[in-house]
């Protein structure tokens, strides 16, 4: 009788170990999910609070700094993520999601107020991501026109353009364009999703593309940060604020089909361009290959200048 309750209870410790050796690892990641997800709402109000104040931010050596000279601090952490799976639609959303979330942090291009781009560009980091099991992902403007962050009505396109279309004109203006043609994200590298704002050079132009108006490609076209990289730029323009051309996506090529980045973004501003960039981390600092910008970084709670 003895022995019998003996082998239950090691029966019994056995299960319980199994079932937290299979649990706690999904607790841990639930845990960190949650701890990013409130760093993320932490940024967005962070980011809020200092764009309604309408005191511009420039920089003083590492720091942030308001027209008055005070130190400013944005608590918008980098966010460095391994992504380990190697099917194509996990990946694509993994990245989209990213930009989602990065885009949605900073006001989805409607702060004007936040940074003070008169003489200066400012690229701030909000995620490095570091792929192990995929070296590059097809058709990712596709995805973007045609897959939804979960929970919201509209695609990634639309949220991070700004621009509402009907399928049937995102269809044809995609496979109009050069972008369907080079729609490839080169993944060997990690990957920095940054948001990007910039002085609008061109304020009062719609570039010949009348507001609501559809332009099948762009080549050549990036103002600000963009400028600096020497490179082309070719993908969708879509006007559909009457203000300038530069919403929409694209690829920033150098030399003959070298694509080294990915832009995406909605010109809200009269005054400034804002817009997701994806680019080489490990060359976002390059004198030959990064944008001309500051950036800034959160490697710890608030942002910083790096470059």
């Amino acid at each position: 009788m003895a022995e019998d309750i003996s082998k239950s209870i090691i029966a019994g410790l056995i299960i319980v170990s199994l079932v937290a050796i299979i649990m706690i690892p999904m607790i841990a990641k639930t845990k960190k999910e949650s701890f990013d997800l409130v760093d993320k709402e932490i940024c967005k109000k962070s980011v809020e609070m200092q764009a309604l104040t309408k005191n511009t931010l420039t920089i003083e050596g590492t720091h942030l700094i308001d027209k008055f000279g005070n130190q400013v601090e944005l608590k918008c952490p980098t966010q460095y993520l391994k992504i380990d799976q190697k099917e194509d639609e996990i990946v694509k959303r993994k990245i989209a999601d990213s930009m989602y979330h990065c885009w949605d942090q900073f006001g989805k291009g409607k702060y004007s107020a936040l940074f003070d781009t008169a003489d200066n560009s400012f690229c701030v980091v909000c995620s490095r991501l570091e792929f192990t099991k995929k070296k590059e992902v097809k058709d990712f403007t596709d995805f973007l026109m045609n897959n939804n962050p979960i929970g919201s009505e509209k695609n990634y396109f639309e949220i991070l353009s700004g621009i509402k279309m009907l399928d049937r004109e995102v269809v044809e203006v995609y496979k109009n364009s050069n972008l369907e043609d080079s729609d490839t994200l080169n993944l060997e590298n990690p990957l920095a999703v940054m948001f990007v704002m910039d002085k609008n050079a061109y304020p009062d132009a719609v570039r010949g593309v009348e507001a609501g108006k559809l332009e099948s490609s762009v080549v050549g076209v990036g103002g600000g940060a963009l400028v600096g990289v020497g490179a082309a730029v070719t993908g969708l323009a879509l006007c559909g604020t009457g203000i300038g051309c530069i919403a929409g996506a694209g690829l920033v090529t150098a030399g003959v089909g070298g694509v080294i980045g990915y832009f995406i973004g909605s010109d809200t501003s009269e005054e400034t361009d804002s817009r997701i960039v994806l680019w080489d981390y490990d060359k976002i600092t390059d004198p030959d290959e990064g944008l001309e910008c500051t950036y800034l970084e959160g490697q710890s709670k608030p942002l910083e200048v790096i470059a």
